[in-house]
């Protein structure tokens, strides 16, 4: 049977080069670099990512302390190191786990800790189609991972359902474009990925060089038409230095250019910045998307970039803005509703009254506000629990009674200022202050029970 596969989704090899900078100098320079390494923030283990690609050297010192358990898609079991003999039979002449090696090295650089869950793909053909959907089923299994990485070629006649399996879970499958250096066309497959099921989870990424200092989309890298996009970004893809088996170069590592090299890229910085943030998949590929750089300049062309070249350094500084936001906001005291209202009991209001009246001034205890608190208001103080008073046995003050005592006092405070602002009475502001004073003095008290 024939099958449809779209310009995307051919030639997505890698060209290998001589000398390289590491994955984060292309992304955001070596300044932040160091200054990730040098104290890496969250639980990497929360997050993980999947690379699906034809093998991967277990033992390469840049993998080995990342792999995950994995899968073999083509031979059904968990041997995912390729052999390092080209086999006709099952690996690509001349690539053997070469690619998939170098794949997984750019997201163990780019995420310290990370667990990388390998799977391995066949070599072409049948194959592969076979193989990569057998390792697309397995992830479906794994709770653990929240991104994809799909660094090949995708028959989407046999791999759709899939892929949409995993944007409905909550996974980011993230898909290079492929280096036809053509532009990405085919309705039916742009209406596939941009359906609402699938939350905008299947993001397609082409690669980015600096030309003279000018960051612009490589001549090789595929290009999205208008109907892609609102899913295609574009990252770092041009002289990535990352890992290969070392019976393919004598030092373990090797530059490679490619779409290939740029979806890790982007992965890798979705994961990270969940980790440090504590955010969600979808948060972060909305962020990246937001910051990603849209307009040409000196530094940057952006023709033909979808949503914008990837800018790290600014989804990222976006996201310590949002923390600092959160952390500087007004601070709320929440207490749970209070059961149905029980007769005031005098020996509980002065239990508490004699645990806070040392927390504050005398003077802001002292008339009229302990009048308040201690005499009118004593209607409004509430037992939660009948017992005490039923058996009338000595009362044991419980955090939980106080809190909500505390609560009862703050919102007695707040409808004693209501009704003084509304005949401008002057004066209710400062018992207002003082009362509020005195009840979060006690609420930070109690909080330290805890």
């Amino acid at each position: 049977m024939k099958r449809m596969t779209l310009s995307l989704l051919v030639a997505v090899g890698f060209i290998t080069k001589s000398h390289a900078d590491a994955p984060w100098d292309a992304v955001c320079g070596d300044e932040l670099t160091q200054s990730i390494f040098a104290n890496p923030q969250g639980d990497f283990s929360r997050h993980k990512i999947a690379v699906i690609d034809n093998g991967f050297a277990e033992e390469h010192p840049l993998l080995r302390s990342h792999l995950d358990e994995g899968w073999n898609g083509r031979d059904l079991n968990g041997n995912i190191e390729a052999s390092i003999v080209a086999d006709p039979k099952h690996h690509e002449n001349g690539k053997t786990a070469s690619h998939g090696t170098h794949v997984a090295g750019i997201i163990a650089q780019m995420t310290p800790h990370v667990d990388i869950v390998p799977c391995k793909r066949g070599a072409s053909g049948n194959r592969s189609v076979y193989s990569d959907k057998a390792s697309l089923e397995y992830l479906l299994t794994r709770d653990d991972v929240k991104i994809v990485n799909l660094s090949f070629g995708i028959d989407w006649d046999h791999l759709s359902d899939p892929i949409e399996k995993l944007a409905k879970q909550g996974k980011l499958v993230v898909i290079a474009a492929g280096n036809s250096g053509k532009t990405l066309h085919g309705e039916k497959l742009a209406k596939f990925l941009k359906k609402p099921e699938l939350g905008g989870r299947v993001v397609l990424v082409g690669a980015t060089e600096k030309e003279n200092g000018r960051e612009q989309l490589t001549s090789f890298s595929n290009k999205p038409s208008k109907i892609f996009e609102s899913i295609f970004i574009a990252a770092p893809g041009k002289k990535i230095n990352s890992s290969v088996p070392y019976d393919r170069n004598g030092t373990g590592m090797k530059e490679c250019d490619g779409t290939s090299m740029a979806a890790p890229v982007f992965a890798a910085a979705v994961a990270r910045l969940m980790t440090e943030f504590n955010a969600s998949v979808d948060e972060v590929r909305q962020v990246l998307f937001d910051t990603a750089v849209k307009e040409s300049s000196e530094k940057h062309q952006t023709t033909h970039t979808g949503q914008g070249i990837m800018d790290f350094v600014a989804a990222r500084n976006e996201f310590k803005k949002r923390a600092a936001e959160k952390l500087s906001a007004p601070a709320t005291i929440v207490a749970e509703p209070l059961v149905e209202p029980l007769k005031p009991s005098a020996a509980l209001n002065e239990q508490i009254f004699s645990i806070f009246q040392p927390l504050v001034e005398p003077k802001v205890v002292a008339n009229p506000v302990a009048k308040i608190f201690i005499g009118d208001a004593k209607p409004i103080i509430q037992l939660v629990n009948r017992k005490v008073i039923e058996q009338e046995m000595p009362i044991q003050v419980q955090p939980a009674q106080v809190q909500q005592q505390t609560q009862g006092w703050y919102n007695y405070g707040k409808q004693v200022l209501d009704k003084a602002v509304s005949v401008g009475t002057a004066a209710a502001e400062i018992l207002y202050n003082k009362v509020v004073s005195v009840a979060k003095s006690t609420y930070s008290y109690l909080r330290s029970w805890y």
